[in-house]
């Protein structure tokens, strides 16, 4: 992360121009490199360069999939970087297990009206739906 915080044109431009954050630099004790972080709110904050920030995404969401507002309120403990509001947005709502687990939006169907049939069984209603995805345990849709 150290050496794509070198190359990220971003970072070089929060720390030209005068922000909230206080970016210092500390060293890793595991090789001679230097990590950007920011200690403005009294906590070590890495920033998080462009080409690691859906890497690190993934796998703080993935541990529970938290709902966006509780996944930024994560994020913005531990990390920073410029557009993470709209980068966590984005990604929770693109993310599959969160849209097949929660709702987002309540819809009713409104009531129909059938014709009542002449006699039994000349008319019959059926709901049809499919195809549906296989997954990995046979006979579970």
């Amino acid at each position: 992360m150290a050496t794509a915080q070198d190359s990220d044109g971003e970072l070089r431009s929060l720390l030209e121009t005068g922000t909230g954050l206080k970016f210092k630099q500390l060293s890793l004790s595991s090789s001679k490199r230097f990590l950007f972080c920011d200690i403005s709110t009294h906590k070590v904050r890495p920033y998080v360069p462009v080409s690691f920030r859906k890497k690190v995404f993934d796998l703080l969401h993935g541990l529970s999939h938290p709902v966006i507002k509780a996944t930024t309120d994560v994020f913005k403990k531990r990390f920073v970087w410029s557009s993470m509001n709209k980068d966590i947005q984005m990604w929770c709502k693109c993310c599959v297990a969160c849209q097949k687990s929660k709702i987002q939006r309540h819809t009713e169907a409104p009531l129909g009206s059938f014709i009542l049939p002449k006699a039994i069984f000349s008319h019959i209603h059926i709901d049809v739906v499919g195809p549906l995805p296989r997954l990995m345990v046979i006979y579970l849709y």
